[in-house]
């Protein structure tokens, strides 16, 4: 169970929350749900030391404290009639997964949706048996990889970035939203800025 969450609404992007459990400190860990799922806030953790590790070997019940959430915010209603584009690597697609399952109450609003996923080798993509539900949704999911060498991927390979010209053929108004680590999100910025997505339509999770 989770005590002690702040006050504060769970928005689009506010995908932040730091959790802690008694005896082993606190840290910051990504929300993958969506605000409107308030039934539970899930998160996506990849299982390292300290409390990550902790939370993994806790069983049903254990106490959780949490506070948050934090988070720059994904404005999605501001974007109606658009274009989205979401760009993501690694476990940074779990804020991404968060607006992806708010489309269910926002898909109308928008016009084309695309997701660019990009991941070092095939068995690191998360939610995969939630993807074909995301394309049932109207959104295209375009998955990459960046080190397919030595395994049997057949899909498209390279980083997110290099994806974004393809992807983004006569767009209407494109706004984009990026999640990734610092250098990912220049270089998918800078991308999107020579393909005319202009400054302020170009979101980011950092």
């Amino acid at each position: 169970m989770m005590d002690c969450w702040g006050h504060g609404k769970v928005g689009l992007g506010l995908n932040l929350a730091i959790l802690s459990m008694e005896g082993t400190g606190e840290s910051y860990f990504t929300i993958a749900s969506s605000p409107e799922e308030r039934e539970a806030i899930e998160f996506l953790i990849r299982k390292a030391s300290g409390v990550s590790a902790t939370l993994f070997s806790a069983g049903t019940g254990t106490q959780v404290w949490g506070k948050g959430p934090l988070g720059r915010g994904f404005p999605l209603d501001q974007y109606r009639g658009r274009d989205l584009l979401m760009a993501g690597v690694g476990t940074a697609i779990a804020p991404l997964r968060s607006v992806i399952r708010s489309l269910s109450y926002w898909r109308h609003d928008l016009a084309r949706v695309v997701v660019v996923y990009s991941v070092r080798q095939p068995q690191d993509f998360c939610f995969v048996s939630e993807m074909d539900e995301w394309r049932q949704a109207d959104v295209d999911v375009v998955q990459t990889v960046s080190r397919p060498d030595g395994t049997q991927w057949m899909g498209r390979a390279g980083y997110a970035q290099s994806h974004l010209a393809d992807v983004l053929k006569r767009p209407s108004r494109p706004v984009a939203f990026i999640c990734g680590m610092q250098q990912m999100i220049d270089q998918t910025r800078d991308q999107l800025l020579r393909l005319g997505v202009a400054p302020e339509n170009v979101l980011t999770n950092l």
